[in-house]
């Protein structure tokens, strides 16, 4: 149980990989992911976004075709265009246009798996943590495709000395943000508001993000993390 306040965590700096990707579905095997962004930074503590990004795959839509007729013809979930991208089109136009670097979707995973690479081989990193909004989407969906094109999944340390912690956002704030017992067994009741103070100064120091853009979600995710974490255990 995460307690207000731990000292243990004071002073330890460690470094977090936040990840956010975007699916035309949620069917591993109908779906593609054509998106994957990510934010490097440190933390707990005063914490800084080191390295930002996403690798973006050319969905190679048809000029002439609409958003809503190119799903079908690809065969992805139309629940997903129809509840959420219908009303996201210039993201996606914007990304497509803007954003694009990766031919496949191979390639995105290829990206991704360097980047863990690059990230574990620097002699400055001493831990690295993942972090996604979702477990059982955003990690499930990343470990499924870096083991589809043949890397290792999120799960476990390239050197193969155990298994890579992994930190869940939405269960972290749903869960410090209910009533904390104190150690004298009484409660603080202030800790929805002490995260929300921490996450408005994160959220002003990194400036303008647009949501739903991978990489700014990652960003987002990343700020909202250290964020909670900062305000529950420095």
């Amino acid at each position: 149980m995460l307690h207000h306040k731990e000292p243990s965590l004071a002073g330890r700096i460690y470094h977090y990989l936040a990840l956010d990707i975007e699916t035309t579905g949620q069917s591993l095997e109908k779906d593609c992911c054509f998106a994957v962004g990510y934010c490097v930074g440190t933390g707990p503590g005063p914490h800084e976004v080191r390295e930002r990004g996403q690798f973006v795959l050319d969905l190679k839509k048809p000029s002439n075709k609409s958003w809503e007729k190119f799903w079908e013809m690809q065969g992805w979930e139309m629940r997903c265009y129809n509840e959420f991208w219908k009303e996201h089109e210039d993201i996606l136009n914007d990304m497509q246009r803007d954003d694009v670097n990766c031919t496949d979707e191979g390639k995105v995973f290829q990206k991704l798996n360097d980047l863990i690479d690059r990230i574990e081989r620097d002699p400055h990193v001493r831990k690295l943590i993942v972090v996604t909004d979702t477990t059982m989407f955003d990690t499930v969906w990343l470990c499924q495709r870096l083991q589809k094109y043949g890397y290792a999944d999120l799960m476990h340390m390239r050197d193969g000395t155990g298994y890579r912690e992994g930190m869940e956002l939405d269960s972290l704030r749903h869960g410090v943000t209910k009533r904390m017992p104190k150690d004298d067994g009484s409660y603080y009741t202030n800790m929805r508001l002490e995260c929300n103070n921490w996450e408005k100064h994160a959220i002003q120091a990194m400036g303008p993000l647009r949501p739903h853009r991978a990489e700014d979600d990652a960003v987002d995710i990343y700020t909202r993390f250290l964020s909670t974490l900062n305000a529950t255990c420095m």
